[in-house]
């Protein structure tokens, strides 16, 4: 088991604890999440790692998930990648009782999910070693928020048809979710309104169910579009 870190121009004390890491990954500045997170896809490549955890580094992890997670992957040939998602924004902190993110919740799979779950997520490694990687350029690379996940996930269902398992039961909990706390500044709006207009453009004509799906959903979700309107 390797354990690769990537800072990503903190300044908050986190390289040193990266720097602890097997594989430490060290950024000057903030390049985006979708950056930061290929860069730990190559080094896992490099390692010739045949499964990849992606955790960010301000969730608190359950304990147990990361064979729970590699354990269900492992049962379904025709999935990608297994994750679990967050409490609710809203009520995350109150509802993150130890028993809420036990195992015994566990209550069993859908795989209808239509993102990557690069926030908390283990993934099989044979579609980025066939050079599928997260979109990181134009509004994508840098500070910012939104879409990276659903666009990664379009990418690897139209390449390979597999699919993306959400165990239900045990949520995490995001501890500080900085992007969300920034997101009301007005150039963190104005990248969401530019990350919405390139998924449309890449995503909108394609024949793909999920990917129409998904479209609906990103038209209709506007809560970022207070600071100006969609061109």
């Amino acid at each position: 088991v390797h354990l690769i870190g990537c800072d990503n121009g903190s300044a908050d004390g986190s390289a040193d604890e990266i720097r602890r890491c097997s594989r430490p990954i060290l950024n000057t500045a903030n390049e985006g999440s979708s950056y930061a997170r290929n860069q730990i896809i190559e080094a896992a490549l490099a390692l010739n790692a045949r499964y990849l955890m992606l955790l960010d580094g301000d969730i608190v992890a359950i304990p147990g998930s990361a064979l729970a997670l590699l354990t269900r992957l492992q049962w379904r040939r025709d999935a990608y990648c297994a994750g679990l998602y967050p409490f609710d924004n809203v009520r995350m902190e109150a509802d993150a009782s130890p028993d809420s993110r036990h195992w015994k919740r566990w209550r069993g799979v859908i795989d209808e999910a239509h993102v990557a779950f690069t926030q908390y997520g283990m993934f099989a490694m044979e579609p980025f070693a066939a050079g599928v990687r997260l979109h990181d350029a134009g509004p994508y690379r840098g500070p910012g928020w939104g879409l990276e996940d659903n666009w990664l996930h379009l990418d690897i269902s139209e390449r390979f048809g597999l699919r993306s398992l959400c165990l239900l039961g045990p949520r995490f909990y995001h501890a500080l979710h900085s992007s969300w706390g920034n997101i009301g500044q007005d150039a963190l709006r104005a990248n969401w309104r530019e990350r919405k207009r390139d998924f449309l453009d890449r995503w909108a004509g394609s024949d793909d169910p999920q990917a129409r799906e998904m479209c609906q959903w990103t038209r209709a979700y506007r809560w970022a579009d207070q600071g100006g309107e969609d061109e």
